[in-house]
């Protein structure tokens, strides 16, 4: 009997054991498959967002989310705040603090020179120097550099050449920023700066009959389409003053008309892109500059412009869409600087109004057909995400970007107006 007993005990021990292993196994479970994300922010009225769902938020700018473990997207917003999107992991059972302090929306520089009050901008690029910028304004009539200081602040404005340019349609800055062809129809001419010498400054004639023109990044050759009265339809490689000519290539022999062209960050591709009257025959052609050697790296056609990876291993590409909902008639496509592992990124927008901020991401100003109005983000191509950051822009149209050679600061100009904010 005394034994029974005691098994019996035994069993209703083992019995409560087990079953506060079991209550742990099953607490440890729901642990593991749960995480925590506590959010500090300012502004304090800001909205919360995780996934794309509202959040709960406290008076006092903060946010306590419990969710499954795994990769998630929190979003902190505000009405004329830069919006924030940020990738997280999130681990079970874990817990991740996070502080976002967003910043107003970016507002117009005002750019004050002698009389002028507010300084007109056009054509932008970045300076020759760290936290500069260059620039053609007043009426397209003179040529400016801003220097900004290490606030992003103005530090002076100072006109570099002499007044006086008119019909000025494009400009093609030198990678040195030391000179740059000025484009007024079809003739070019080169203009040499002198490091802002106004007496030595020349506009000299580089040519007719020129349509698109690429300068090369090492500064060893200009190359641009010609087409005479004659007939002939060419590449040409020349030096600065236009005497030292080769023709690269006869456009004839691919069918290209009026071709777009871009150099790979080496100087050693020259990427052609057709602007014939068929479309579908646009395909992207790359020409080497050393063996003069074509490839094409497109099946198909109806592409417009492109733009290489600072690295030169990806080349982001614009083809024609014709979306009637859309006004953006450009869809954007990244590939491998081979032509391979081709693939559209689900974004419509002109390759002017893209820059690239490093190898994985680029900035890109858009049409926005959620808010019907012109929106400014960072894009990784990679992922096919927005991240980083997201602006509303109301009423400002972005005709330009650029970014610093740090690349931490993006220039924008809108209605003749320069913006910037950091990145």
């Amino acid at each position: 009997m005394k034994i029974t007993d005691e098994m019996n005990f035994l069993r209703s021990k083992a019995y409560l054991l087990l079953g506060i292993l079991v209550v742990a196994a099953v607490v440890l479970i729901i642990l593991l498959n749960r995480s925590t994300l506590s959010v500090k922010f300012t502004p304090q009225d800001a909205n919360i967002l995780l996934d794309s769902a509202p959040v709960s938020t406290l008076p006092d700018g903060t946010a306590k989310i419990t969710t499954k473990p795994g990769d998630h997207v929190l979003t902190v917003k505000k009405n004329g705040y830069v919006t924030q999107i940020m990738n997280l992991t999130l681990s079970g059972g874990r817990s991740k603090s996070v502080q976002v302090d967003l910043v107003e929306v970016p507002k117009p520089i005002v750019l004050p020179l002698g009389n002028i009050k507010d300084l007109p901008v056009d054509n932008i690029t970045t300076g020759d120097e760290d936290d500069s910028l260059m620039f053609l304004g007043s009426g397209k009539s003179a040529l400016y550099k801003i220097q900004f200081k290490s606030d992003r602040s103005v530090d002076y404005v100072r006109q570099i050449s002499n007044p006086g340019f008119s019909g000025i349609t494009n400009i093609v800055w030198g990678p040195k920023k030391d000179a740059a062809l000025f484009q007024k129809g079809s003739a070019a001419y080169f203009f040499d700066f002198q490091k802002y010498n106004f007496v030595s400054q020349q506009e000299v004639k580089f040519g007719d009959d020129i349509g698109n023109v690429a300068w090369a990044p090492d500064d060893s050759k200009i190359a641009y389409s010609y087409a005479p009265s004659s007939g002939e339809q060419s590449i040409i490689f020349a030096d600065k003053a236009n005497t030292n000519i080769k023709r690269a290539l006869n456009l004839k022999d691919y069918g290209i008309t009026n071709p777009y062209l871009r150099w790979s960050p080496s100087s050693e591709w020259l990427l052609i892109i057709p602007r014939n009257t068929d479309a579908s025959g646009n395909k992207i052609y790359l020409l080497n500059a050393y063996t003069m050697a074509v490839k094409n790296i497109t099946d198909t056609g109806n592409n417009q412009e492109a733009l290489y990876s600072p690295d030169g291993n990806k080349i982001i590409y614009t083809t024609t869409s014709d979306d009637p909902s859309n006004p953006v008639k450009s869809e954007v496509s990244v590939m491998n600087s081979d032509g391979s592992n081709a693939r559209d990124l689900g974004i419509k927008a002109i390759i002017s109004k893209i820059v690239w901020i490093d190898n994985s991401n680029i900035a890109v100003a858009t049409y926005d057909p959620e808010t019907q109005q012109e929106s400014l983000f960072k894009f990784n191509v990679d992922s096919k995400q927005k991240i980083g950051f997201s602006i509303p822009l109301s009423g400002v149209y972005i005709t330009e970007l650029s970014i610093s050679k740090d690349n931490k600061t993006l220039y924008f100009v809108s209605n003749n107006h320069l913006y910037q904010t950091g990145l």
